[in-house]
């Protein structure tokens, strides 16, 4: 999860925990590269709305590299 609000990392870490599932948190897209490499994800839930560099950009750096699967959900 990559997202700049700490409280949501806690919710959802604590809700996907329930279902049996680790989440790793960033809070900005900085390590972002590293991450990916070590964790090799599922699921990235990432925002797009984050201070310095935004979640558009951060995306295209993951899409340089992984091959999670990519959907787009809206609130």
């Amino acid at each position: 999860m990559i997202d700049d609000d700490e409280r949501l990392h806690e919710r959802v870490r604590d809700f996907l925990g329930l279902k049996g599932y680790e989440c790793r948190e960033l809070t900005s897209g900085e390590g972002v590269l590293t991450e990916l490499e070590s964790a090799k994800p599922d699921i990235v839930l990432l925002d797009v709305m984050m201070p310095g560099e935004d979640g558009f950009a951060v995306l295209m750096k993951i899409r340089d590299v992984s091959t999670v699967t990519r959907t787009s959900l809206s609130r």
